[in-house]
């Protein structure tokens, strides 16, 4: 097999068996002589804020000749391969971003079609004038955000024995943080609770000092991301009182014996 020496290759291999060929290795790539550059951008920044994905970078260790631009690929990390009809792999597509020689630095976000509250997978290229070069890693980033509506502002916890009792009254979360401060020495442990959609009302066990105070705070997971956290309240304490069963009052008829007279 001849290979031309203008352009850059890619090599993948694959195992099959006598039920169908296998997954495909990761991309190796073989420079040619007279090919694109021979090694990919350098990405010294990324970073996430506000909606946007801020992406910085330097050029290729070895270009291979001058830099026409760089592309930029982002597509969302869930997406899967999806079977179509015929049993052939649907490929999702990535989204592309072409900036010229001379950017390194740029800012990505809704505007140019990225939704947040998703995860992403990135990667990158440089191109000579002959051919786009070989890629970076994959990178991951994701646009989640939270306002003021995602903290947890209404809810009240207790305290009755060794158990804690929660009750939030609008829950949005099935995974929350909770944080125990002890008021004494300003130390605080935290629990992570898990719990099903829609639950209102939730117990864990902790082993609290009764005669010190404490207060309490939580903060809800999206996406594998902490919102940020409620204001902190005082734990009560109550104590449980269980049902004593009623004293019953035996009344005591007392019979008066009549004598009778002898007959």
């Amino acid at each position: 097999m001849a290979i031309p020496l203008n352009v850059n290759i890619s090599l993948r291999i694959s195992a099959e068996n006598e039920y169908g060929e296998g997954e495909k290795t990761f991309p190796i790539w073989i420079p040619t002589p007279n090919g694109g550059p021979k090694t990919a951008p350098i990405l010294s920044s990324l970073h996430a804020q506000d909606s946007k994905v801020y992406i910085t970078w330097a050029e290729p260790r070895l270009p291979n000749g001058y830099i026409s631009n760089y592309t930029i690929y982002i597509k969302k990390e869930e997406d899967v391969d999806e079977e179509v009809g015929d049993g052939e792999e649907k490929k999702e597509e990535w989204k592309k971003f072409v900036y010229g020689s001379n950017t390194s630095r740029v800012e990505i976000g809704i505007n140019d079609g990225l939704e947040e509250n998703e995860r992403y997978q990135m990667k990158m290229t440089a191109t000579n004038e002959r051919h786009e070069g070989p890629e970076t890693q994959v990178y991951t980033f994701d646009l989640i955000s939270f306002d003021e509506n995602d903290v947890i502002d209404n809810f009240t916890a207790i305290v009755i024995n060794s158990t804690v009792f929660v009750e939030v009254e609008n829950p949005i979360y099935t995974k929350y943080n909770i944080y125990i401060r002890d008021e004494g020495n300003n130390q605080t442990v935290k629990h992570e609770i898990d719990v099903e959609t829609g639950t209102t009302k939730f117990e864990f066990p902790f082993h609290l000092d009764h005669t010190l105070s404490y207060s309490i705070k939580m903060s809800g997971m999206k996406l594998g991301r902490e919102s940020p956290p409620s204001e902190e309240i005082d734990l009560e304490f109550q104590t449980l009182n269980l049902a004593k069963p009623t004293q019953m009052i035996m009344a005591t008829s007392r019979r008066k014996v009549i004598k009778e007279p002898p007959l």
